[in-house]
């Protein structure tokens, strides 16, 4: 495991022809871009119940929606769906990040806090 704190990331997914590209820039945000909307990049800080502190980021794309998970310094998986077809903003699909739902948190149920060093004993290990 490496340091806790601030870390940047990225991931990419396709969805027919267009690539939508999630980023973590390292101040906390969670960035998507979608080439098909002006202007290309999103801040979905602002989308109900962010845990802020954001330090990974993955995407999955399924039918006409975008799957966001995020993993925040503290531990925490959380998940927000995005509608992406019709093209956020046209169609009555609001404008990013309005076509988002609120995050939800899929932490598993580990029992411990990230960054938590872990010890291990051996049997007969001394």
């Amino acid at each position: 495991m490496g340091p806790s704190g601030a870390g940047a990331g990225i991931d990419s997914v396709v969805q027919g022809n267009t690539e939508y590209l999630g980023y973590v820039p390292g101040d906390g945000r969670t960035l998507l871009r979608d080439p098909g909307t002006t202007p290309n990049w999103h801040d979905l800080s602002s989308v109900a119940g962010y845990p802020g502190s954001v330090t990974g980021v993955t995407l999955a794309a399924l039918g006409s929606s975008l799957y966001v998970d995020v993993l925040s310094s503290d531990g925490r998986v959380m998940q927000t769906t995005c509608k992406i077809r019709p093209i956020p903003g046209k169609g009555g699909n609001p404008a990013w990040p309005g076509n988002c739902g609120a995050f939800v948190n899929l932490t598993p149920p580990t029992g411990r806090v990230a960054g938590t060093r872990i010890y291990w004993t051996v049997p007969g290990g001394g």
